[in-house]
């Protein structure tokens, strides 16, 4: 049996993202971020949704559940 996909899995590296609405990342939910790397199998496993790497305006990169964000470059 397939896992189902759950998080936007069609983000591409350069996708211009930000969180969704009611994300635990309150301090990051009006910034835009930059997709640096995708498809990162977060804990050591592979899991769906599947990890992404973002890195926001102030420098810092964070590793995010992929359900967690969404593109608003409209480049999916």
């Amino acid at each position: 049996m397939a896992l189902k996909s759950i998080g936007n899995e069609d983000l591409k590296i350069g996708d211009i993202v930000m969180l969704w609405e009611g994300s635990p990342y309150e301090d990051r939910y009006q910034n835009i971020g930059l997709v640096l790397e995708t498809d990162i199998d977060m804990w050591g496993e592979d899991m769906i949704p599947s990890g992404v790497k973002v890195q926001w305006p102030d420098g810092e990169i964070d590793v995010l559940y992929s359900d967690e964000i969404f593109s608003v470059n409209g480049s999916q």
